[in-house]
């Protein structure tokens, strides 16, 4: 799906640059709680003292099918907050953090994408763009977008997540994006 997403951009936008990125979501199975009365089974031992968890735990087994809802709800709201008017500069703190490629020289040539009965593009018939789908495998949110509709793309992901695991509260919890990452992402 996201080589078709590809093909399609290059379908619509085939003398610009299309970018690449990726967003990391933290901890990922921390997120999805244990019932109460399952704590004792998720728990460890380290040394004589036992830790009882209250979240998945990484290599779980039930840990990726209790992720599943929170990665598929993620993605849904990311790629309905698209056309949210407000969100690159509700997230601009973010954004700005974000380092970029350069853009290609005048004489670059791209590949041609030619339409066919499957793929017409990122335009619907009445010529509005399509949003940005978000493919979100595990923790990692895979996007693709020309540099005009990149900072949507990376705030309505922004959105999304904060929206499902909550907003930025470093006093009180993690934040829901790994940051470290983020102030490491090369948009290319």
């Amino acid at each position: 799906a996201f080589c078709v997403w590809l093909w399609n951009l290059r379908i619509s936008y085939p003398d610009e640059e299309i970018y690449l990125a990726f967003i990391d979501i933290s901890s990922c199975f921390r997120w999805p709680r244990i019932s109460p009365d399952l704590v004792g089974a998720f728990g460890f031992v380290m040394g004589s003292i036992y830790f009882a968890a209250n979240a998945m735990v990484f290599g779980s087994v039930v840990s990726a099918s209790t992720w599943e809802p929170f990665r598929r709800a993620i993605a849904a709201l990311a790629t309905s907050y698209y056309f949210s008017s407000g969100l690159v500069r509700k997230h601009w703190s973010l954004l700005q953090l974000v380092q970029w490629d350069a853009a290609p020289g005048d004489g670059v040539r791209f590949a041609r994408a030619r339409r066919c009965g499957l793929n017409h593009g990122v335009f619907n018939e009445d010529g509005s763009r399509k949003a940005t789908p978000h493919w979100i495998y595990v923790d990692d949110n895979l996007l693709a977008d020309i540099r005009a509709g990149m900072f949507r793309t990376l705030a309505a992901a922004a959105e999304a997540i904060f929206t499902v695991l909550g907003f930025p509260a470093v006093a009180v919890r993690q934040c829901a994006v790994a940051l470290d990452k983020w102030k490491e992402l090369f948009v290319s």
